[in-house]
C-alpha cells in the first residue's frame, strides 16, 4: 500500500474485515475502542463475527455473530453506548436488529434496520419494509421510524407515500417504485435527513416510464413538518455544524461536490469536477476526506483535501479489485473522533481489512 503518512492495520486479519459505513462511527462514544465485522473465511458474503477492540486494534473480542453479512456493510454493526452494540444477525435484508453487551449477551432486539443512532440523544433512526413490493421483491424500505430504546417505543417519521406527496414529480412516480434509505442524524441530533429514491427499483428493471429520483428530505425533532430539500446524485453527509448537507452532484460526464443549505435547498459548489465517492468534512469545514476508485486499474485511493489551499494528500493507495456491494467492499473513509486518524477499508492484501491513517499536520 502506498501512502504519504503512517498507516496501521486495526483488524486482526483472520478473515476479511470491514467497518460498517463512512457515516457510522468506528469508535465508541468517548473513544478508546473500535468496532468492525470479520468474515469467517475468504468468502464474501457469508457469516462472521462482530468485533470490539482497543483503539490500536489490540485485545479484540467477539461480541456477536451474524449468519449472513455482505462486504459493503458487514452485519451493519453500530455503537449504542460504551457498553452496547447493535447489529443485524441475518443481513441487511432481514428486518431485525439485536443489541448485545460487550460480553456478547443479548440485551434487546427491535424490528427494523437501525440506520443511525445518536449516543447524545439516545435515539435511533430505523427503516422498515412496509409493503411496496414489486414482482415479489421489495424495492427497499418504505418507512422511517424514531426508536427510543429506553421505552422501546417507536413512532413513524416519514413514509414513502408521504415523501412522494411532497415531491415535485409526485404525479409521475408510482409509490411502489420508491424507497427510503440512508437516514442520518445531524451532529447535534436535532435534525435528520433521509434519501427518497427510485434508484433501487430502476437498478434491476428496464422501465422508461419511471423517472430517476434521488432526493433529500429533512426533518426536525421539534415537530415542524418534514421538508423536501433537493435532488442530488450520491452519498450525502451532514456538515459538522449541522447547518448544511454535502453531496456529489453529477454535471455531464463529471461531478461536483456541493453544499446544500437547509433553509432553501440551494447548492454551492465546494469542489468542481472532482472524483470521489464517500466524502466528509472535519469540524473546521476546511478539510475533506474521500475515496476514489479506479476500476480499470483495480486500485483505490483515500485522499485528504485541504479546501483552503486546494491541496491534497494521498493517505492510502492500493489494490482494491472488488468494489461491489455484495462480494467486495468500499474504503468508506471516516474521521476519528479526535480527527487525528482516518479509518478506512482496503483490500491491498487481497482481502479487505480495517486500517487507520495518521492525519498529517497542516502546514
Amino acid at each position: 500500500m502506498n501512502t504519504e503518512t503512517v498507516i496501521h492495520q486495526l483488524s486482526r486479519g483472520r478473515g476479511p474485515a470491514v467497518h460498517r459505513y463512512y457515516d457510522v462511527a468506528v469508535e465508541v462514544p468517548g473513544g478508546g475502542r473500535i468496532l468492525y465485522f470479520e468474515f469467517d473465511r475468504d468468502g464474501i458474503p457469508g457469516p462472521g463475527q462482530v468485533i470490539v477492540a482497543d483503539a490500536d486494534g489490540k485485545n479484540p473480542i467477539v461480541v456477536g455473530k451474524a449468519r449472513s453479512a455482505i462486504g459493503h456493510v458487514g452485519a451493519s454493526a453500530a455503537w449504542i453506548d460504551r457498553e452496547h452494540v447493535a447489529f443485524s444477525p441475518d443481513g441487511i435484508r432481514d428486518p431485525l436488529t439485536v443489541i448485545h453487551t460487550l460480553e456478547g449477551v443479548e440485551a434487546g432486539r427491535i424490528e427494523g434496520g437501525l440506520r443511525s443512532f445518536s449516543s447524545e440523544s439516545g435515539l435511533g433512526l430505523l427503516t422498515r419494509v412496509m409493503g411496496g413490493r414489486t414482482g415479489g421483491r421489495s424495492v427497499g424500505d418504505q418507512s422511517l421510524e424514531l426508536w427510543k430504546p429506553g421505552t422501546g417505543g417507536k413512532s413513524t417519521l416519514l413514509t414513502a407515500e408521504a415523501a412522494l406527496a411532497l415531491h415535485p414529480w409526485q404525479d409521475r412516480v408510482p409509490v411502489e417504485h420508491t424507497n427510503l434509505m440512508n437516514a442520518k442524524w445531524s451532529p447535534d441530533a436535532r435534525r435528520w435527513f433521509v434519501v427518497f429514491t427510485t434508484e433501487v427499483y430502476l437498478r434491476t428493471r428496464q422501465d422508461s416510464q419511471t423517472p430517476y429520483v434521488k432526493a433529500l428530505y429533512v426533518g426536525d425533532l421539534d415537530g415542524s413538518p418534514v421538508r423536501y430539500l433537493c435532488e442530488f446524485s450520491h452519498h450525502p453527509m451532514w456538515t459538522p455544524d449541522g447547518r448544511g448537507i454535502i453531496a456529489y452532484v453529477r454535471a455531464g460526464s463529471s461531478q461536483d461536490l456541493v453544499r446544500f443549505d437547509l433553509d432553501n435547498g440551494q447548492g454551492r459548489v465546494l469542489l468542481a469536477d472532482v472524483p470521489g465517492v464517500h466524502a466528509s468534512l472535519d469540524r473546521s469545514g476546511q478539510r475533506l476526506v474521500t475515496d476514489i476508485h479506479d476500476p480499470d486499474r483495480q486500485r483505490a485511493n483515500v485522499v485528504l483535501i485541504d479546501l483552503s489551499t486546494n491541496t491534497s494528500t494521498v493517505l492510502a493507495e492500493g489494490r482494491h479489485d472488488r468494489f461491489d456491494h455484495r462480494t467486495g467492499t468500499h474504503p468508506h473513509p471516516q474521521w476519528s473522533r479526535d480527527e487525528q486518524r482516518i479509518f478506512f477499508n482496503m483490500a491491498d492484501t487481497g482481502q479487505p481489512q480495517l486500517y487507520a491513517a495518521q492525519v498529517p499536520e497542516r502546514a
